[in-house]
């Protein structure tokens, strides 16, 4: 068997591992994508029956996080360097 032949045949087995691999990450992904949806389950019921609860949450939520967005920027320093340049 001469270099090239070698060469071929290393790439033939590479590619042989790796397609083994693909298949078994993929029977991995679709255990997960079924285990993530068994556990989520629950929760798309809840959202179904409760929107307006579900909507306040999120509001409220948004709503708390601009305001510690708030605070946070008007305690820094007023001699800050972004303030010098405007």
């Amino acid at each position: 068997m001469n270099k090239t032949e070698f060469d071929a045949q290393q790439l033939h087995d590479q590619i042989a591992d790796l397609k083994a691999e693909l298949v078994e990450l993929s029977g991995k992904v679709k255990a997960g994508a079924a285990e993530a949806e068994r556990a989520i389950r629950p929760a798309i019921g809840v959202i179904k029956d409760n929107p307006g609860t579900v909507s306040s949450v999120a509001l409220t939520a948004g709503l708390v996080g601009l305001a510690i967005g708030y605070v946070l920027g008007a305690s820094s320093p007023s001699n800050s360097s972004m303030r010098r340049w405007h």
